[in-house]
């Protein structure tokens, strides 16, 4: 497949969001430009340097890269490249009380990220955006709109900006507190704190004094008994809401951790 020479052509619709593919051929160039929109560009192949001002950031396979809008960036290929355009303007974010915090958090300069816990689901994410662009089904705009605003939340939150291992910690264990419901596991865990899966759970157990698979069961019961207590949750409704897939695993889970099964523990 013959590769582009140049940037290009990028139209953002009216609900603010568009994703492209762009893979660069031996001869592409890029002049320098402004963009009335924000991008996000993932390296699925390749390398390339983004310059802005003086200041080269370079991304390569794997790699996301941030560019906000009206920032004068130009990108030059170190290496063949494919680029993944996640293009989005504020329009998208129009009704999102959150927006602005997130707009905020993600900065106003040229950002990358190397190492991100998530980003091996990168990928796959682009893909289907593509395809439901491509297919334009029912809600498929709704859900190009839904992965969209779900990355940036996540990159907003991002841990890599810590830079010692006990605050990327710290962070993984407030996060286990938030999303318990989550199907996590050690591996995702080490991959956050970015230590190998043997230390991560050494450090784990040292910073809570708990396994991890103690840890998440311990948060994930306490959430229970919270839903519980409201009396707008049956047992199976909040066992199934945090996180419990098997039912007759979390009954034997409660009644060990709290010597009364859920009935009991929701009449006393």
């Amino acid at each position: 497949m013959q590769g582009h020479v140049q940037p290009i052509d990028v139209r953002i619709p009216n609900d603010g969001i568009t994703v492209l593919e762009s893979i660069h051929g031996p001869a592409f160039r890029m002049a320098p430009r402004v963009d009335p929109f924000h991008k996000l560009i993932l390296v699925g192949r390749g390398s390339v340097d983004v310059r802005s001002e003086g200041q080269t950031t370079r991304s390569s396979e794997g790699g996301l890269v941030f560019v906000p809008q009206d920032v004068q960036h130009q990108i030059e290929d170190v290496a063949a490249s494919t680029l993944f355009l996640l293009c989005f303007s504020d329009q998208m974010g129009a009704g999102l009380a959150d927006w602005s915090v997130i707009r905020e958090q993600m900065g106003d300069e040229i950002r990358a990220w190397t190492a991100l816990p998530f980003a091996s689901s990168l990928l796959p994410l682009w893909r289907r955006a593509l395809a439901e662009q491509e297919r334009g089904d029912i809600g498929s705009r709704a859900l190009l709109k839904a992965e969209t605003v779900g990355l940036l939340v996540r990159l907003a939150r991002s841990v890599e900006s810590f830079e010692d291992e006990q605050s990327r910690m710290d962070s993984f264990i407030d996060e286990i507190g938030r999303t318990s419901f989550e199907p996590w596991t050690v591996d995702q865990g080490a991959a956050w704190v970015g230590v190998s899966r043997r230390q991560f759970t050494k450090s784990f157990k040292a910073a809570t004094g708990m396994t991890f698979v103690d840890y998440l069961t311990a948060q994930r019961i306490d959430r229970v008994k919270e839903l519980l207590a409201s009396g707008g949750y049956t047992v199976a409704g909040a066992a199934y809401t945090c996180g419990f897939g098997d039912l007759a695993h979390f009954y034997r889970t409660f009644k060990r951790r709290e010597e009364v099964t859920p009935l009991v523990w929701m009449r006393s």
